[in-house]
């Protein structure tokens, strides 16, 4: 039986020895955008004049956004197959060992019951001999 693995889990960082704590991302992605421009100012009507097509550049980084959002959601796709293929193996790998130490165990009194019998039947042919 697998685990739903549907829910993402985030470390606590304060667990994690400080060595490692470089090595640990955050699951959010920082954004930074630019303040609107106001339209009062001199120096903002300079820049709005050297650019004229802001809402055309608005669209060029909303699709750029979109992109690498998109790639970022095919990468933790793939991050969480990998994920769920180890927690099968590790499953699978349980249940091995679980099944492998129950055949130990049984071969173990297996063995201990073969040897009983064979204490029994050397004194049986002992005193037989006598």
């Amino acid at each position: 039986m697998t685990p739903d693995m549907s829910f993402p889990v985030t470390p606590n960082p304060l667990l994690v020895p400080p060595h490692l704590r470089p090595f640990l991302l955050s699951p959010f992605r920082r954004l930074y955008l630019d303040a609107p421009m106001s339209t009062s100012s001199p120096a903002a009507s300079d820049l709005s004049s050297t650019m004229p097509n802001t809402s055309e550049d608005a669209e060029k980084a909303a699709a750029r956004l979109q992109m690498e959002n998109a790639v970022l959601r095919q990468s933790c796709h793939a991050w969480r197959a990998r994920a769920n293929a180890h927690v099968a193996a590790h499953l699978g790998l349980g249940a091995l060992v679980r099944l492998a130490r129950a055949q130990a165990c049984s071969l173990r009194e297996e063995r201990d019951e073969l040897a009983r019998k064979y204490d029994a039947l050397k004194r049986k042919f002992s005193d037989v001999d006598r």
